[in-house]
């Protein structure tokens, strides 16, 4: 599988919001993960292009149509009341781009059979969503970097337009949207209702390897772009006299214990609200917070 360094990535959008505020509260460091959770990675890389493309279009164009829905959006994807489609089709607009974009540029340029490697447009998921972390990914990357032409810290040693203008490529995979959805959903972008992306914590491990029983799956209706564990530590907390605080959430819970007639541990899936709301739980670190907040407590004695 190839890896691409270079200017776009992920951790941008998280960088982002830390130089927007380089001092934050406990509670302003933990809605980070809330943000960036629901941020669509393609469209600060590729808007501008877009946008210089389909600049000298009517409005009335429908490629200027597309772009415009773009600029209107501030990239987070949320629900609508359904629990199952985008409240804004920015998302499947930049699917269908990439993939049409890509298409006619990374993946025309490299030989078979290699060339599939850098085909996907990095929202392609299963019915019971992605199977882990999205990033950009790697054809978009080199596609980033080729709009960026000379701007581009990387030496752009292969014309991926392959001696067409820019904008000519642009516009063309604009139309390919156009066609796609439009087709699908109507001509009217304003009531596009576009499938959203699901969350499954699957039976089996990220190597495909079963770990539990396929009725153990649980799914959650809102995709969130991070890990199932979220940690926080505050060390010297000026809201406390303690010297360390910290925060945890693991989904689904942090029990996998059944019971051989079949009952589940009260802990086994408790924490699944908890990580759908960015909700956290205190971890209790002294003696005293321990005893004041333990459930049960069990003495081993050995025999020496």
């Amino acid at each position: 599988m190839p890896f691409c360094g270079g200017g776009a990535d992920r951790v941008t959008e998280i960088d982002r919001l830390l130089e927007q505020k380089p001092r934050l509260t406990a509670d302003q460091a933990w809605d980070v993960i809330r943000q960036t959770s629901r941020q669509d990675l393609n469209l600060r890389l590729f808007l501008p292009t877009l946008q210089a493309a389909t600049s000298g279009l009517t409005q009335s164009d429908p490629r200027r149509q597309l772009v415009d829905t773009l600029t209107r959006w501030d990239g987070i994807n949320l629900l609508n009341d359904d629990g199952k489609t985008w409240q804004q089709p920015g998302s499947a607009i930049l699917n269908v781009w990439l993939t049409s974009m890509l298409k006619r540029t990374v993946v025309a340029a490299v030989p078979m059979p290699f060339d599939k490697w850098y085909s996907a447009s990095g929202y392609e998921t299963t019915q019971d969503g992605p199977t882990g972390s999205l990033n950009i990914s790697v054809g978009a990357k080199i596609l980033y970097e080729a709009v960026q032409g000379d701007k581009s810290p990387i030496p752009q040693a292969v014309d991926l337009f392959a001696g067409k203008p820019q904008q000519e490529v642009v516009l063309a995979a604009l139309e390919d949207t156009w066609e796609t959805l439009s087709k699908r959903y109507g001509n009217n972008v304003s009531n596009w209702k576009t499938p959203a992306m699901a969350l499954t914590f699957r039976a089996n491990n990220f190597f495909g390897v079963p770990q539990a029983a396929a009725e153990e799956t649980r799914h959650q209706a809102e995709y969130q772009n991070r890990g199932t564990e979220n940690d926080m530590i505050v060390f010297s907390p000026t809201t406390s006299d303690r010297p360390v605080l910290a925060w945890d959430v693991v989904a689904p819970g942090q029990s996998g214990f059944i019971a051989p007639d079949g009952t589940v541990d009260k802990h086994y899936e408790d924490q699944l609200k908890m990580y759908e709301n960015f909700g956290r739980k205190s971890l209790w670190l002294t003696k005293q917070d321990v005893e004041a907040h333990k459930e049960s407590q069990e003495v081993l004695h050995v025999q020496r």
